[in-house]
């Protein structure tokens, strides 16, 4: 009994001084928070902390933890020409035939969503337009995906057949080009809802669909025409001579990815990397050292990133400091460069071999993991499809995910795969 009543007691302190606990550290943050009240949050930049890239030769998608050098989570995917789309916890893998949200707390991927073959899909803030090939434009929310169906949602424009080139800004406004037609479709809260300002007439604007790419930076549509040397600037289209800056050829140029707001709009050229004031003014040029094939450079912060691949080139061009122009390391001559983004953190990643760097500091090589170090090694193969799904003839041959265990590398979802398969599904470990 007097053991008891002991053990009661003690429980009772070790409880009251937990609540004591609690409520200094409670009280501390108010303080914090009183006294430094921080950022709307609107100024808030939410990002999971990865960049997700792709490693073809091994059939997955991975997330390169930017901090640590490492990849923390891969994701064996198959398909042709596989993309990934990723805006903070937004990740999105685009097939030809297919889309497929990925859970990135979970490191697992939503069932397959048919898409008409040669679809478009963009993503930005918290918006997905999907164009189709004969001119029908959704535009969705992230969550909304999953449910998605060509054939019964309601497209929010039409073009008069073929297919329109779109883009989603940071405050998730899309813009949809109809051959020399620019129309803009501001946020809306229900997306089901979104309709268009009015549309803007870029007169002389190339009509060779081969010839127009169309970006955004922050929610300023640019066009670059290249058959005319020209960007167009803003909803308005206002005019930028590149001849006229002495920009050489464009046949192989790429207009920067959609980013984030800037005062620059950065293209590449075969041979260098090319930032255009969108107030108006002259171009700036940081050469690429070598001519090669230019992957669509990026924004980021106050620096512009540009790559080749065949020459295995890259430029990394900061406000107030002279471009850094180099070999990337250990690279070889099939590498497949692409630069991948997300929010503030940008990689170079080779989509062939599955190497990565940290383009915006040392191009440190992101360490993979996959030698063995103690904590044991497996792939988990898991059929996604849900008990009783039928996926389309075009998805079912895609249905089935493996998620990689093993190396140096410890998913957060590695104790609960099997536990938390929703029934119906099913999973096996290979040891």
């Amino acid at each position: 009994m007097l053991d008891i009543a002991a053990q009661t007691r003690r429980r009772r302190r070790t409880t009251a001084v937990s609540f004591a606990v609690l409520a200094v550290i409670a009280l501390v943050i108010t303080g914090f928070a009183v006294k430094y009240p921080g950022l709307s949050p609107s100024e808030v930049d939410v990002s999971n902390g990865g960049v997700w890239v792709r490693d073809e030769a091994a059939g997955l998608v991975a997330r390169v933890n930017v901090d640590a050098g490492e990849l923390d989570a891969r994701l064996t995917v198959a398909g042709e020409d596989l993309e990934i789309i990723q805006d903070g916890y937004t990740v999105l893998l685009i097939d030809a035939r297919w889309i497929t949200p990925v859970n990135t707390a979970s490191v697992q991927r939503d069932p397959l969503v048919d898409l008409t073959p040669g679809s478009t899909v963009r993503l930005g803030h918290d918006r997905v337009a999907i164009a189709s090939p004969e001119g029908k434009v959704w535009i969705l929310s992230p969550g909304q995906v999953p449910g998605f169906s060509p054939a019964e949602v309601e497209p929010a424009y039409t073009t008069g057949g073929s297919a329109a080139e779109i883009v989603v800004g940071s405050d998730g406004t899309v813009f949809v080009l109809d051959g020399t037609t620019l129309m803009t479709f501001p946020h809306a809260d229900d997306p089901g809802r979104t309709t268009a300002a009015e549309p803007a007439e870029l007169d002389a604007l190339s009509t060779a669909a081969d010839q127009v790419q169309l970006s955004v930076v922050g929610n300023v549509p640019v066009l670059l025409d290249a058959e005319n040397s020209m960007l167009r600037l803003g909803v308005s289209g206002m005019e930028h001579d590149l001849a006229a800056d002495g920009i050489g050829s464009l046949d192989d140029a790429e207009l920067q990815q959609a980013g984030p707001a800037a005062d620059d709009v950065v293209l590449a050229t075969e041979s260098a990397l090319v930032r255009v004031p969108l107030a108006g003014g002259e171009a700036r040029e940081s050469a690429a050292g070598a001519p090669g094939t230019p992957v669509p450079p990026a924004q980021v912060g106050s620096c512009a990133y540009g790559a080749w691949t065949q020459s295995n080139l890259y430029v990394r061009a900061c406000d107030g400091a002279e471009a850094m122009v180099a070999s990337v390391p250990d690279a070889d001559s099939s590498a497949d460069l692409a630069l991948r983004v997300n929010r503030g953190l940008v990689v170079l990643n080779d989509q062939g071999s599955g190497l990565s760097w940290k383009i915006a500091e040392d191009m440190e090589l992101v360490d993979e993991g996959r030698e063995d170090k103690g904590t044991g090694t497996g792939t988990v193969t898991l059929d996604m499809r849900q008990e009783g799904e039928t996926p389309g003839p075009q998805a079912a041959a895609d249905a089935v995910t493996t998620v990689q265990v093993g190396g140096g590398w410890k998913p957060p979802v590695e104790a609960h795969l099997h536990a938390s398969l929703p029934s119906g599904h099913e999973g096996r470990r290979i040891p």
